[in-house]
Order: structure tokens, then sequence, then C-alpha cells
């Protein structure tokens, strides 16, 4: 799963939220924050945005969405997204969960500390 991230937000992801760099690295602002892309999520990315779904018809031949929908202006639906992923042997909640998890795995102990701290006890 995209960073853990709701197929809502996933679904409503525009190209300006995508940049891919010189050196050919992916970066992605889901937020607030530009974070890299890492492998093997990066090169079907940087291929994908080559060659969209959806845009080749009179609704979206200048559409924002990374995910452009079959209506004009309205990107894929969340739904279907969730249904791709399924379909593909992909538990979709699961997948999300173990995501979080690995993320926060990552995180140093002492950002764990401050954020966990009961408003009583110091940092």
């Amino acid at each position: 799963m995209l960073f853990g991230q709701p197929a809502e937000r996933i679904a409503g992801l525009t190209i300006g939220q995508v940049k891919v760099e010189a050196d050919e690295g992916v970066l992605l602002n889901p937020a607030e924050d530009w974070i890299d892309v890492p492998e093997p999520l990066a090169t079907p990315l940087r291929t994908y945005l080559g060659c969209r779904r959806n845009m080749a018809t009179a609704a979206n031949p200048d559409s924002a969405w990374l995910f452009p929908g079959g209506m004009p202006g309205r990107h894929i639906d969340a739904a279907h997204i969730a249904s791709r992923l399924r379909s593909a042997g992909v538990p979709v909640l699961a997948a999300r969960m173990g995501t979080w998890c690995q993320l926060f795995e990552r995180l140093h102990p002492a950002f764990w500390r401050r954020r966990l701290a009961s408003p009583r006890s110091p940092p």
C-alpha cells in the first residue's frame, strides 16, 4: 500500500503531487511533505506517468488527476482501486495496517517517547 494511505486519498492524488527527479528518483506529496518513493514502486510509477489511463477520451485530455476516472473532471473511484487490489490478491486493510507497522518500526524511539508521554510526565 502507498505509505498506508486509504484508497480515497490515493484516488485523489494529482500529477502535481508526484515529481520525477533528474536522477530518476520519484517523490510523492500526499499531504504536506515530499516523500521518496522507494523501489519497487518508483519504476512503475515513472512509467505510469507517461501513459495514464482514460487520457485518450474527450472527457480527460488535460486531467490533473494521477488516476483519472471515466467521468469528466473526476478521479478514479476509491472502491475501484480497492477492488483491483483485492482481485490481485492484496488484502487491502491488512496491507494498509502492515504498512503502518513497518513505518512505525522505522521511527526513532525518542519520537515515540515524546509522542506517547502523558501530559503530566516530562518529555
